[in-house]
């Protein structure tokens, strides 16, 4: 292949996550030639199991205790479901990454229960800069039961 300009040559219409690609560096130096591979570059990792790891308030145990995480680039998806014994009229869990500081806060729908109750206008609220995920009963806000059943389901993604 004949030397060509970069915007010479053909665009790609798409990529496969173990495509390679040229990356020119230069950290502070001389310009070094490296290749990577589209899913390293765009840093995606598995579903991640988190449930042990975040600290969750709001159950004295559990039936369901699911959250999920993973990372693509800058974005972080969630898939969480929480159900138990409720002991705390809050409820809130953790991530392993900040919500990034510059975003604005967010505010999401949930699937719920409160004292074994369907609640149709639960909602989980992501505040920019915390890790820290707090679900609540309405979009006002508002104090769960502290005992009985206790549910919430949800996904969301955000930057960090």
């Amino acid at each position: 292949m004949a030397d060509k300009k970069l915007t010479d040559l053909a665009a790609a219409t798409s990529l496969a996550l173990t495509d390679i690609l040229l990356v020119t560096k230069s950290p502070g130096g001389a310009a070094a030639s490296n290749k990577v591979t589209v899913s390293t570059l765009l840093n995606t990792t598995a579903w991640t199991d988190y449930s042990a790891t975040s600290t969750i308030v709001g159950w004295s145990s559990f039936t369901i205790k699911n959250i999920y995480y993973k990372k693509i680039g800058t974005l972080v998806f969630c898939s969480f479901a929480l159900q138990g014994v409720s002991n705390s009229t809050t409820t809130t869990f953790t991530l392993p990454d900040v919500v990034n500081a510059a975003a604005f806060n967010m505010t999401v729908p949930l699937y719920a229960g409160d004292n074994s109750v369907q609640v149709s206008t639960a909602i989980a609220f992501l505040t920019a800069g915390s890790a820290t995920i707090a679900c609540y009963p309405t979009g006002a806000g508002g104090g769960w039961t502290a005992s009985n059943t206790k549910s919430v389901r949800g996904q969301f993604f955000y930057e960090v």
